[in-house]
């Protein structure tokens, strides 16, 4: 869970679904009084994160989530 380990990673196969997960991430920001960002990990998966959990972020060290 993003609350436990600062990021999550979700599927995200269609637009519609990527806009969902945007919104999520807006709702979990203003819930939580913090800003929850959103990056593209490929063009099936959207990685969910806190401030401080994204920029050390590649692919190639990812780990399932």
């Amino acid at each position: 869970m993003i609350s436990e380990q600062g990021w999550v990673r979700y599927p995200a196969h269609s637009p519609e679904e990527r806009r969902r997960l945007v919104a999520v991430a807006a709702r979990l920001g203003e819930w939580w009084g913090r800003p929850v960002f959103v990056a593209a990990e490929d063009v099936t998966r959207l990685r969910l994160y806190l401030a401080g959990y994204g920029a050390e972020f590649t692919l190639s060290g990812a780990t399932s989530g």
